[in-house]
C-alpha cells in the first residue's frame, strides 16, 4: 500500500552529499556555463512533453503558480518548475543563486530524479531509502509524482527531440552517451572499491578489536559481580547470630 505524503515527509531526511559518478564529473565541466543557455532547450522540451503527455499537465493544473524546485545534487544547477496554469515553465539556475523559497523541493541524484519523473522506480521505496528528499509542500510533490507515474515519459528522448533539425543526431548522441555512461559508471565503481578496500580492511580490524575489548570487559564485569556476591556472603556469615 502506498504511504501517505505526511508519513513520507515525517521519516524522510535530507539527501547527503553526492556520490562519485560520471554525472558528478560531467557537472564540473558544466560549471563555467551560464544556466540560461539551457532555457531555450528546456522550453522546447517542456512544449514537447505537453504535446506528448497532455494528461500529465491536466493533472498538474491544480498546482497553479506553485513553484517546485528539482535539485539534482550531483550537478551545478537546480531547476525551477511551474507545472500548473496555462503556461508551464521550467528554468535552470546556478546552484547557490539567491532565489525565492520554492513551494516545494525535490532533491536527489540526477539519475534518481530522472527515474522517478519517468515512473521507473517506486517512489515510496526511494523516499524511505533516503535516495530522495522532499521539502515544503509534500502534497505538491505527491501530485507531481502521481501525475507522471505510468505516463511513459522519457526525459532524454524528449530533450533530443526538442532539438528540431538536430533531433536525429541528438538521438544518436543520447544512445552513445548511455553506453558510455554505463561503462564509465562500472569503471568508477571498480575504482571506488579499490580505493576504499584499505579503509574497509582497517574498519574490520577495528571492529574485531572493539569486539575483543567488549568481551574482556563483559568477562571482567562478571568476575566483579561474582567477587561482590562472595564478599556479601562472607559479610553475612561473619555477622553474630542472635
Amino acid at each position: 500500500m502506498a504511504q501517505s505524503g505526511d508519513a513520507i515527509a515525517s521519516r524522510n531526511k535530507a539527501v547527503t552529499a553526492p556520490l562519485l559518478s560520471p554525472v558528478l564529473l560531467a557537472g564540473f565541466t558544466l560549471r563555467p556555463l551560464p544556466p540560461m543557455l539551457l532555457d531555450p532547450l528546456l522550453d522546447r522540451a517542456l512544449a514537447r512533453m505537453r504535446r506528448s503527455h497532455p494528461a500529465v499537465f491536466d493533472r498538474l493544473r491544480s498546482l497553479g503558480e506553485k513553484e517546485v524546485e528539482i535539485d539534482p545534487i550531483d550537478l551545478p544547477i537546480v531547476l525551477r518548475l511551474q507545472p500548473g496554469g496555462m503556461r508551464p515553465r521550467l528554468r535552470a539556475h546556478r546552484r547557490g543563486a539567491h532565489l525565492n523559497q520554492p513551494g516545494a523541493a525535490l532533491r536527489g541524484s540526477f539519475l534518481m530524479l530522472t527515474a522517478l519523473l519517468e515512473g521507473r522506480v517506486d517512489g515510496d521505496a526511494v523516499f524511505f531509502s533516503r535516495g530522495l528528499s522532499i521539502e515544503g509542500d509534500t502534497a505538491a510533490i505527491m501530485t507531481l509524482r502521481y501525475a507522471v507515474d505510468g505516463a511513459g515519459i522519457d526525459i532524454l528522448r524528449d530533450l533530443a527531440e526538442a532539438g528540431g533539425p538536430l533531433a536525429a543526431p541528438l538521438h544518436r548522441a543520447v544512445e552513445i552517451l548511455r553506453r558510455v555512461y554505463r561503462r564509465a559508471d562500472a569503471d568508477l565503481n571498480f575504482l571506488v572499491s579499490a580505493l576504499c578496500a584499505p579503509i574497509a580492511l582497517a574498519l574490520r580490524r577495528q571492529e574485531d578489536a572493539i569486539e575483543t575489548i567488549e568481551r574482556r570487559l563483559a568477562e571482567q564485569g562478571r568476575r566483579l559481580e561474582r567477587a561482590e556476591a562472595r564478599s556479601q556472603r562472607a559479610a553475612a556469615d561473619s555477622e553474630p547470630r542472635r
